[in-house]
């Protein structure tokens, strides 16, 4: 009786090599030649993505380009028209300002009867008269400081200034401003003798602008406080009214130029949102800020620094310093 031969229990792997066209065996893993291939495939394939890439890229750039250009285009036109809207600003502020000068001499005169007396009731017009040209010049200047903020340049005269005195005279000048809306303007004890370099005549138009402000929103028969504080390297004056203070929606514009925040039952206060925005940029103009708190209780305090030197740049002598920006 023969012997069966017993089979292997390797399998056989070789029908599993692919087969090249000539019979022989096609590279497999571990083999160079296919590492070599499968590098070359993965090589091509990075390729054709920066490729992709690089045509996205030059697509971009010339996207941005175009947008540069228009950019460049519209802010040449926006400097267009900046450019002519001061220049009315500032031809429409001077030619106003001599009617009106004559308007309100003619009318304070009428006032204190240098014309004649009048009645009651003609007395009453011409005071409104009077009160309605003031207002208007003062507006006038407002416009006039603003076309020198258009070109980038306010005009000041640096000299050694006493901040508490002018204070002490723009209080005084308050207080019978306060008096006509039934306001209390009271200076209380604060530093003295204090010496800053600074224009006289804008720093008392910035203490100016923040007493007005602080009467004309202030409540009837309430209180309006003003104090001197001599800090290490800047004198601060504080404006403190007891009036509704300032909703908190409306205190993004409280610097800008036409930032009204009047309330809507107050338009007899109305103005044309100037004077805080001038104020800010002629404290800045001497290096120094005001801001905005809310007063313990009730009201709004303004306060207004200014450091004890000249800004850097500036020298003292007649000249122009730029305040442009917010």
């Amino acid at each position: 009786m023969s012997k069966r031969v017993a089979r292997s229990a390797v399998p056989d792997t070789s029908s599993d090599v692919p087969a090249t066209a000539d019979g022989g065996m096609r590279p497999g893993p571990g083999d160079a030649a296919y590492e070599i291939a499968q590098l070359k495939a993965e090589l091509d394939a990075v390729r054709r993505q920066l490729s992709e890439r690089d045509h996205a890229l030059f697509e971009s750039y010339h996207s941005l380009e175009d947008a540069f250009k228009r950019q460049a285009a519209l802010t040449v036109e926006l400097e267009r028209t900046m450019q002519t809207r001061s220049d009315f600003v500032a031809v429409a502020s001077h030619e106003l300002r001599s009617p009106l000068a004559v308007i309100r001499l003619y009318a304070e005169m009428l006032e204190e009867g240098e014309f004649g007396e009048m009645g009651p009731a003609a007395g009453e017009a011409v005071a409104s008269i009077v009160a309605a040209a003031s207002r208007l010049t003062s507006i006038v200047s407002d416009l006039m400081d603003v076309s020198l903020l258009d070109r980038g340049l306010l005009p000041l005269r640096f000299g050694q200034v006493r901040l508490d005195e002018i204070v002490d005279h723009a209080v005084a000048d308050a207080v019978h401003m306060g008096r006509g809306w039934k306001i209390d303007v009271r200076m209380e004890p604060g530093a003295t003798g204090v010496v800053i370099e600074a224009d006289a005549l804008r720093v008392r138009q910035v203490v100016d602008n923040l007493l007005t402000n602080a009467i004309k929103y202030s409540d009837d028969s309430n209180l309006v406080t003003v104090r001197v504080i001599a800090l290490k390297k800047e004198a601060e004056v504080r404006v403190t009214d007891r009036g509704r203070g300032i909703p908190e929606d409306k205190r993004q514009v409280l610097f800008a130029l036409f930032g009204k925040v009047d309330m809507e039952d107050n338009a007899e206060q109305s103005g044309i949102g100037l004077g805080l925005a001038i104020s800010m940029r002629i404290a800045r103009a001497h290096g120094g800020s005001i801001r905005f708190e809310e007063a313990e209780g009730r009201g709004s305090v303004f306060v207004l620094r200014l450091p004890y030197q000249l800004p850097e740049g500036a020298d003292g002598r007649a000249g122009a310093v730029s305040v442009v920006g917010q």
